[in-house]
Parts: C-alpha cells; sequence; structure tokens
C-alpha cells in the first residue's frame, strides 16, 4: 500500500513540474527587434550592411543593418542562419546556436508577418 501512495506522488510531483515548465514557457516574453538587432549587428552586418567591412558590397544585396532592412529580410534571415545553418558563411563570425534559436523564437513569434 505504502508503494502505491510513493507512486501517486511521484507522479502528482512529475505532474506539477511539468505544469509549472509550461507556464513559465507561456509567459515568457517575446523575443523583440531590439533583443535580435545587437545580435545580428555582431554576427551579419559585417557582410550584410551598406557599408560592410568584411566585403565591398553586401552579398545578393541583402542588408540586415536596420530595422527596416531586417523586417524586409527576415524570411531569409531565418532561413539562412537557422533553418540550413549557412550563414554567416562558414560561421566565421561564430554566431551562437543560442543566438540562432533567439532569432528563430523572432521569427516565429510572428516577425515574418
Amino acid at each position: 500500500m505504502e508503494k502505491g501512495r510513493q507512486r501517486r506522488r511521484l507522479l502528482v510531483g512529475a505532474a506539477i513540474v511539468g505544469m509549472s515548465a509550461f507556464a513559465l514557457a507561456a509567459s515568457a516574453s517575446p523575443i523583440t527587434l531590439e533583443r535580435i538587432q545587437p545580435i545580428l549587428s555582431q554576427r551579419c552586418a559585417q557582410c550584410h550592411a551598406a557599408h560592410p567591412t568584411m566585403m565591398s558590397t553586401a552579398p545578393e544585396g541583402v542588408m540586415l543593418d536596420s530595422p527596416d532592412n531586417i523586417m524586409r529580410n527576415a524570411q531569409r534571415l531565418y532561413h539562412e542562419a537557422v533553418q540550413t545553418k549557412a550563414m554567416p558563411l562558414g560561421n566565421v563570425t561564430q554566431m551562437t546556436d543560442g543566438e540562432r534559436s533567439e532569432i528563430a523564437q523572432w521569427f516565429e513569434q510572428g516577425a515574418h508577418r
């Protein structure tokens, strides 16, 4: 009988922990453009800017150096930096998985609309 009580306590405890994790995820604040802009400045704008420092012109004209340019290229940014991880090329600026995750969350929360 004691074994049954212990099992029920474990199940109830696991359910409470699971619900708490869900509540934390649901209440997490959205990733804003202001939050990802520094990432893009540090990891992307050396090439993708009106005046890039690592090359003479922005590849394919894609610029990520202003809020308007970021929003205009949100789908492409998501595809290249998150889905395929093709950018930054050779990961020369060392974009982290955490930064990619933030870009993904920002995009998936509606940045592409």
